[in-house]
């Protein structure tokens, strides 16, 4: 008596290709209360099926002598399209050459000659599922800590590159102090001189020049205390409760007293099941403040931003948390500027009034209440910003963030010392 199988075998297909109709019918009549059967009547639509099914599949059977296609040729395209799948050659004939090729070629896992013995064929159909299943298992465990671990390597240099630019803000501030000093009394020693700017030789480029580098040493110092302001988050409190709808809400109306939004449209979408959460209420709406931000700063004119607020409760390994989404409809970007996001300094266009800093905040705010943020591109135009924050940021997640920050922050401390010692 068979063993019960110790999986569902109708969870993947087994796919029969044979010229012979009444092959295709037997087959069907003998398994279809025990596999989901697919059939085909000659190689072509065989590989039809594959490629539309792509991972349903999980066994192939196929006869050898076909019009058109041998059996063997449809084996080696299968295997190209899916190793996994399990390749099993019929054949009324014994052909040892045949049997040699389809094992050296089509990488055949089983044989058998006709007419095929029931119980033995089926045996075969069962142990090859099972393998499917467990391959395909293991692939796909593999792939999902692959991208764990990617994600993990690309957080660490996020979180290095930060730390690392701000432990240098304050090295470059002190560095500026000369310069702030001298534009800041210029005027008043260019009048206790009996300098009059604005009858001098090109007095209009002068003071042009002079109004830009003012504003651009300005923006320095806001860049600088932007990145003094990533390691700050450490001492920040994470026990306040949050009602994550009013505060985009907020943030939303903030942006818009400060950039009107212009020829910009902002939808919001603010689900109404929002739990009260946990965290740190400034940090939080400085966050989509500077997400926004940089979204009227890189997109065209005549964008619209949609921005919506989820909840996703726990279910199984996936925890209780809540999902900030900003998509807008401006162009799709590259994989390498995806990937470089969020690191300081990268600017996604050539704005000049971008630093780069705006992103890597955000970064670490979602960092510091233990969620992330992540972007890709739509499926139609634009991109998509998807910030997730557990509920309860302090209970599990918020302590073990800033400790890893503290232990990162003092490394890199050390190193920016090292580097301006050297100097």
């Amino acid at each position: 008596m068979p063993m019960k199988p110790s999986f569902d075998l109708k969870q993947y297909a087994v796919l029969y290709v044979d010229d012979e109709t009444q092959s295709l019918k037997y087959f069907r009549m003998a398994f279809r209360d025990r596999f989901r059967i697919l059939t085909a009547d000659r190689a072509t639509a065989g590989m039809e099926i594959l490629l539309d099914t792509k991972d349903q599949v999980g066994v192939l059977i196929t006869d050898q002598r076909m019009p058109g296609e041998s059996g063997v040729e449809l084996l080696v395209k299968a295997a190209a399209v899916n190793p996994l799948i399990g390749r099993i050659l019929i054949t009324a004939y014994s052909d040892i050459d045949t049997i040699v090729d389809a094992v050296n070629r089509g990488r055949i896992t089983r044989y058998i000659n006709k007419p095929w013995n029931l119980p033995d064929l089926q045996a075969m159909i069962d142990s090859e599922l099972e393998q499917f299943a467990i391959q395909r298992s293991r692939r796909l465990l593999l792939q999902e800590k692959t991208t764990i671990l990617y994600h993990r390597m690309i957080s660490d240099r996020r979180l290095n590159l930060g730390l690392l630019s701000s432990g240098f803000s304050h090295h470059v501030r002190n560095a500026m102090v000369a310069a702030h000093t001298f534009l800041d009394h210029l005027p008043e020693m260019a009048a206790n001189s009996g300098l009059d700017i604005n009858n001098a030789p090109q007095s209009a480029y002068w003071v042009e020049l002079y109004r830009r580098a003012k504003l651009d040493i300005n923006r320095i110092e806001k860049l600088l205390d932007e990145l003094a302001d990533l390691a700050n988050g450490l001492a920040c409190r994470m026990n306040e409760r949050v009602h994550l709808g009013e505060i985009v809400r907020r943030a939303i109306q903030s942006v818009s007293a400060i950039t009107g939004y212009g020829q910009f449209v902002v939808h919001t979408d603010i689900a109404d099941d929002l739990p009260i959460s946990t965290g740190n209420v400034q940090r939080l709406q400085k966050l989509l403040e500077l997400l926004l931000t940089d979204e009227i700063a890189n997109l065209p004119a005549n964008s619209e931003i949609h921005v919506a607020v989820r909840h996703e409760p726990a279910s199984g390994a996936i925890d209780n948390t809540l999902k900030i989404i900003v998509a807008d409809d401006g162009p799709n970007l590259s994989s390498e500027t995806l990937d470089a996001m969020f690191d300081p300094f990268f600017v996604r266009s050539n704005n000049p009034r971008e630093f780069g800093a705006n992103l890597i905040s955000c970064f670490f705010i979602a960092f510091l209440h233990g969620g992330d943020i992540d972007v890709r591109n739509n499926s139609g135009p634009g991109v998509t910003f998807t910030v997730t924050i557990p509920v309860n940021a302090d209970e599990r997640y918020a302590v073990q963030s800033r400790e890893t920050l503290a232990c990162r922050a003092l490394l890199n401390e050390f190193i920016v010392e090292q580097i301006v010692s050297r100097n």
